[in-house]
């Protein structure tokens, strides 16, 4: 069988000049992220059923319906309307194995970074169950076991993880067990008895094995078009995002200027299709009436996007990560923020942490276990500590406390005063010096986190 994988806009298109001029295979199959496989697999099906048969013809079987014998049950079930049966199923399970499990992972850690908490908590209810753990068991395993038992991607932070199932735990729906299968059932009906003019397979999923053999199989019995193959190189990735910026404002009947494009890349990045996607329905929302959206209207969401990824950097201090420091410290300056906002960030962080260290330190009863435990027992000794002096403990959510508190531990308070001559003499080299702020950033963050015990 001869792979037929694709990948990249201009494929898709000759897929569909294929099925104008009547070729259509039984199967399609498309790799990525939703935002950019959905309107692909809407435009795929349009052309393969007539809109007046599409309430009939089209099936959709998500992964919480899944089951082999369903699927080849609604692809050999002959239609009430006549004309061609499409049957689409999202993220089938025999396209996935162990080894995907680190890249949903880290694809459920994004979404929650990026604040999507629907799509966070669907891929993270569905990895629990498919490792048969509920978010209390996961919180209560010993902190150095949770990796190894989760099969947690190494490199990738795992507070943002338990901070979700801390604060959305009980909001998680129970999945079932996905059913399992091989596939080979599929395979065996693509090959002896599929006809693509009375049922078409298409197969939308975000992550696939392509060492398994049934992906392998699949590439010969119809196209496969992996969109995260163009996302994922380095030239071709920022072109990729910016003409599919440009197709979705279209296809919402808006052009989008060439340079909100460009700022709308800069300030979003290309990597997460999905994120870009989520800023530009909120950009079209934000346009109204207009049928452009303009630089300005960007503009208008840039501060949340400077707040977000401010906050990524300090939380990277405070849980002592170089890496992913100095990674956020490059994404905020690429954006050309001033070098002096996000050191006056930096301190008031690090004084907070201060603050929170040494109250927790005077606490008579020693570290809280969990965060219940803490704001029962900590809390209320810690806000007398502060006494009459101040306020930030008092006004600061219970929950930040808890994690600044767990930061905080992971420093000496003595390093901590340290440091703020540290922060003085960044202030002092930001102001005066011919030193480039980049290095006297890095210096700094450098300091602060090689004090940690």
């Amino acid at each position: 069988m001869t792979s037929r994988i694709t990948g990249g806009i201009e494929d898709f298109e000759k897929i569909l000049g294929d099925v104008q001029k009547g070729n259509v295979s039984p199967v399609y199959t498309l790799i990525g992220e939703r935002p950019v496989t959905r309107p692909l697999m809407e435009k795929l099906t349009c052309l393969l059923v007539p809109e007046e048969s599409m309430d009939l013809n089209f099936e959709f079987l998500g992964p919480e319906d899944y089951s082999e014998g369903k699927l080849l049950e609604l692809l050999e079930t002959v239609s009430f309307f006549p004309g061609r049966k499409v049957v689409a199923v999202q993220d089938p399970p025999f396209l996935l194995s162990a080894g995907t499990i680190r890249v949903r992972w880290k694809k459920a850690v994004d979404s929650i970074l990026k604040h999507d908490t629907e799509r966070a908590a669907s891929i993270v209810s569905r990895l629990l169950s498919e490792l048969s753990l509920s978010p209390e068991e996961v919180l209560a395993l010993p902190g150095n076991a949770r990796r190894d038992i989760l099969q947690y991607p190494a490199g990738t932070n795992l507070d943002p993880l338990m901070d979700f199932l801390q604060t959305r735990g009980a909001e998680l729906a129970t999945c079932d067990p996905m059913p399992g299968g091989s596939g080979e059932h599929i395979l065996s009906w693509l090959a002896e008895r599929s006809d693509p003019d009375r049922s078409v397979l298409m197969i939308q999923a975000e992550v696939v094995d392509r060492k398994l053999s049934v992906f392998r199989k699949l590439t010969g019995c119809g196209p496969v078009l992996d969109m995260d193959r163009d996302r994922r190189d380095r030239k071709k990735g920022p072109a990729l995002a910016r003409n599919t910026v440009i197709r979705w404002a279209a296809e919402q009947g808006k052009k989008i200027e060439n340079r909100a494009v460009e700022l709308l890349l800069q300030e979003v990045g290309h990597e997460s299709l999905t994120a870009l996607r989520q800023e530009m329905d909120k950009l079209t929302a934000l346009a109204g009436d207009r049928t452009v959206i303009r630089e300005a209207d960007v503009r208008c969401l840039a501060v949340r996007y400077r707040d977000e990824a401010l906050y990524q950097l300090t939380g990277a201090i405070g849980d002592r990560d170089r890496t992913r420091s100095m990674k956020s410290l490059a994404l905020l300056l690429d954006q050309e923020i001033h070098p002096l906002a996000v050191l006056q960030t930096i301190t008031n962080h690090w004084k907070k942490m201060m603050l929170v260290s040494a109250a927790a330190g005077a606490c008579t009863t020693g570290p809280a276990a969990n965060f219940t435990d803490f704001r029962n027992r900590m809390l209320p000794e810690m806000i007398e500590f502060e006494g009459n002096s101040g306020n930030v403990i008092k006004k600061t959510h219970p929950y930040a406390l808890f994690k600044l508190s767990r930061q905080a531990s992971g420093f000496r308070l003595e390093h901590m005063l340290g440091c703020l001559a540290h922060l003085a003499e960044a202030d002092f080299a930001l102001k005066g010096s011919s030193i480039p702020p980049r290095i006297v950033l890095e210096t700094l963050i450098y300091r602060l986190i090689e004090g940690s015990t």
